[in-house]
């Protein structure tokens, strides 16, 4: 069920829970408001949960983390009112992509470890609290986004050795300590000015820190602004080949495709990076 992008208002009929048969639930960028309802559990072929942009609030459903097959929650921008992030969702074995950016949650972050097939978190612009849980996350990971929150501590060496790891983002907290140096070890010591970020914490008062902690030319995690004096948008250092920076700064190898448009003719040529 795909109803995005359109005016809707109002709650989520609970009715919703009997579409047994549904896989994607698709009511994101509307204006509903209103607490999730706990019955969408009982959904068990759903695949897709996208509600942000709306105007939800109340607590996130406990239930949620029973449905067997859920493999992408995303929930940003919406007012959950201060609660937290339930510990059951630590239970979600399909879970590929959660996503609740911006939704005025507090309390700890729960511990994602167990959590096989997860490639993408971003809790960032929420007032969560407390320490970094310390267990390793699963090999899968590819972008842990945490900025903009009341995290204290240090930063854990759980970070440490995730291969497919491309961007680690710790930006705005209150991160103290020393960085663990295998963080940046191997996979990504020449483009670690893009893919560890700790601007905005008390441990950036170690000046050694510099490339981690001063990023010029890349957009604010603070604003959602791009930096108005720049004359390169991705600064050094810059990548090896066969690597190129993408739009975002991220080294990686790009697929060049050539394609050709009729009435006249025209070759054209693009790159895609993968």
């Amino acid at each position: 069920m795909q109803i995005d992008e359109n005016k809707l208002s109002g709650p989520i009929p609970l009715s919703f829970a009997k579409l047994n048969n549904t896989k994607h639930f698709h009511m994101n960028n509307n204006s509903l408001s209103g607490q999730i309802p706990a019955e969408l559990s009982k959904l068990p072929n759903l695949i897709h949960l996208l509600l942000q942009n709306n105007n939800l609030s109340g607590i996130l459903p406990p239930e949620l983390s029973k449905m067997p097959n859920l493999t992408i929650l995303q929930l940003d921008n919406n007012n959950f009112g201060g609660n937290s992030i339930p510990d059951a969702y630590a239970n979600m074995s399909k879970l590929v992509k959660l996503s609740l950016r911006n939704c005025n949650l507090q309390g700890p972050i729960p511990d994602l470890s167990q959590i096989p097939h997860l490639l993408y978190i971003d809790l960032s612009f929420n007032q969560l609290d407390e320490s970094i849980p310390p267990n390793k996350l699963g090999e899968n990971i590819t972008t842990i986004i945490l900025s903009n929150n009341n995290l204290t501590g240090t930063i854990p060496s759980n970070f440490s050795r995730l291969p497919r790891l491309q961007k680690l983002s710790l930006a705005n907290n209150l991160l103290s300590g020393s960085v663990p140096s295998t963080i940046w070890q191997n996979k990504i010591s020449n483009a670690a000015e893009r893919l560890l970020l700790l601007d905005g914490n008390p441990l950036c008062s170690d000046n050694t820190l510099d490339q981690f902690c001063k990023v010029e030319g890349v957009r604010s995690e603070t604003n959602g602004t791009s930096p108005t004096n720049f004359s390169d948008p991705c600064p050094n250092p810059r990548c090896l080949p066969p690597y190129e920076f993408n739009v975002n700064c991220f080294c990686m190898v790009p697929l060049i495709i050539d394609y050709q448009l009729r009435s006249p003719v025209t070759w054209q040529s693009t790159k895609l990076y993968f």
